[in-house]
This record gives C-alpha cells, structure tokens and sequence, in this order.
C-alpha cells in the first residue's frame, strides 16, 4: 500500500507540474552541431513540425543553429552561390578561393575559371571575361592582367592586340617589343 501511495503522489506531482519537468525529455528535432532536422524520408526541412528526426548534414550542406520556442536545434542548409562543402556533419560552408566559382547551391566543389577568364575574389558564383581579343594562358587566372592576346595576335605598346602580319607566327601572349612573331 505505500508504494501505492507513492505512485499516486509522484503522479499527481507530474500531473501538476509539467512544465518543470517537460523539457527534461529531449525533443526528437532537438539536433546538435553538424545535423539537421529531417521528415520521416530523411529529407531536410527547417520546422519542427515537419521534423521527425535528425541526421548528418550531407556534403554541400551545413549545419546552422535554429532558436525557437522549444530551444536551439540545427538546420541543414545548402551551401551559398560561391560557397562549397565536400565533407559531412560540417557547420560552415568555405568559399570558393580565387580563380574559381560556383554557380549552384549546395555545390561540394568550385569549378575552376575556365580559359578566357579570371576571379580576383574570394566566395564568386561566376568569373569575369578578359576583354576581346585576349584570352588566358591556363585555368584559374586570378588577374585580369593574365589576360593576354590570342595566337594569332601580338600586344603592340598601348596593350591592345593587332593581327599577325601575314607569313608570321605570333605565339599565345606574343609581344611587339618582345619580337613575338617570327617568320
């Protein structure tokens, strides 16, 4: 009879006090650092009331802090235009070093500037074009002075680029004051 009646009182206790020991039990979409919320398909949402679990941040993703009535859970995001992620449970996406951009959300690598282009920034969705006529010698160009003139062309002294003379050969990046064709 007594544990009865001790079973009666820590009922009526809870009963009375649930807002003391409610949130002594760890919510399903409680997720920590490096985890998002997730729907019972395992697909990330950013509500609780569409969250049926945690799990592991994919690459492409990072885990971000949600405050909310219940408290702090994390959220799975993609990561940013010019922003890569090539590793699970992270909490920060890095941006895309110079010379390279992504142009897609959740990307989890930065393509290279292609030939014909440059990026001076860090964290870019795309690469800016040489001007006319000039072109790269690589991938990955940083500076637009990597912008030389085309084979087939020569940079005279104002930097602009003039047609080969014709029955000569001007090289990739060729010079006028540096004899760039020859015959």
């Amino acid at each position: 009879k007594v544990l009865n009646d001790v079973d009666t009182v820590a009922c009526q206790w809870l009963r009375s006090n649930k807002d003391v020991w409610i949130n002594w039990i760890p919510l399903e979409s409680s997720c920590q650092e490096g985890m998002g919320m997730a729907d019972v398909g395992s697909l990330f949402v950013t509500t609780r009331a569409a969250a049926k679990g945690c799990v592991w941040c994919t690459p492409g993703h990072a885990s971000e802090p949600l405050r909310d009535e219940f408290g702090i859970t994390h959220v799975c995001r993609p990561c940013r235009h010019g922003e890569y992620q090539d590793m699970p449970g992270q909490n920060i996406c890095s941006k895309c070093s110079k010379g390279s951009f992504s142009d897609v959300e959740g990307s989890l690598a930065c393509m290279p500037c292609g030939i014909g282009s440059f990026q001076n920034e860090t964290g870019q969705s795309m690469c800016s074009a040489c001007p006319p006529l000039l072109t790269t010698r690589s991938q990955s160009s940083i500076w637009e002075d990597d912008c030389v003139c085309s084979s087939g062309t020569f940079a005279v002294a104002n930097g602009a680029c003039q047609s080969c003379p014709e029955g000569m050969t001007c090289d990739l990046g060729s010079r006028e004051e540096a004899t760039p064709c020859a015959k």
